[in-house]
């Protein structure tokens, strides 16, 4: 009983000293192992963005598989820029302002109009055509594929709608969903344009949302 006491009191007394001092460096050695979560997001985007461009040809062949004149004409009018700028857009700022939620618009068209931009620049960066060949915006500027800015623009209204009407989430996601699949099926895009598209708009939305969130009136931020 006596030496297990004092290996107890001697333990004790070494917990000031170079006990503690080897407790520091363990903790300093685990933060550096640790990955940070960024870091860890980050991979797991460029990792399903990688997987999507193994399955471009074989999601590609089993979509327009089930081509008709109907679906072409539905998914060509659904998935078309002006509804989607109607739907996500125009008809959720008349529905805020007369609701008297007048801050919700600032971050939707805030959000449309970044994911815009950046998808124009990494475009305009990668330069990736499209499964048919090219297209051109007023037959001169090349509009290439990679990322879908349908899809982007999509996912980033939809993130924010998502927030302020979550009864029509369904509606909402099922309408993403849409837009996503009828840019593969008319052949405009591959499957890893709208899978890098729908993961960038989630993104600039969930920013936009956080930013609302925040400071209420994120345009304050830009004046």
């Amino acid at each position: 009983d006596g030496v297990v006491s004092g290996n107890c009191k001697r333990t004790i007394k070494q917990k000031d000293g170079s006990y503690s001092n080897m407790s520091k460096t363990t903790k300093l050695l685990n933060k550096k192992k640790a990955i940070p979560p960024a870091v860890l997001i980050i991979i797991g985007i460029m990792t399903v963005i990688g997987i999507s461009f193994l399955l471009d040809i074989h999601v590609q062949k089993n979509i327009t598989a089930y081509e008709n004149d109907t679906l072409t004409e539905t998914l060509v009018i659904l998935g078309s820029l002006p509804i989607i700028i109607t739907l996500l857009l125009i008809i959720p700022t008349i529905q805020f302002w007369k609701e008297k939620r007048e801050q919700s618009i600032v971050p939707l068209w805030l959000s449309i109009i970044t994911t815009g931009i950046v998808v124009e620049i990494i475009k305009f960066i990668v330069q990736r055509q499209r499964p048919f060949g090219m297209e051109y915006i007023f037959t001169i500027i090349p509009d290439y594929a990679f990322p879908s800015l349908h899809t982007a623009v999509a996912s980033a209204q939809a993130v924010l709608l998502l927030n302020a009407y979550p009864k029509y989430r369904y509606a909402i996601i099922a309408y993403v969903v849409i837009v996503g699949l009828s840019r593969i099926y008319l052949k405009v895009h591959y499957f890893s344009d709208v899978v890098a598209g729908a993961i960038l708009g989630s993104a600039i939305g969930y920013f936009f949302y956080w930013l609302y969130t925040q400071h209420r009136n994120p345009l304050k931020l830009l004046i």
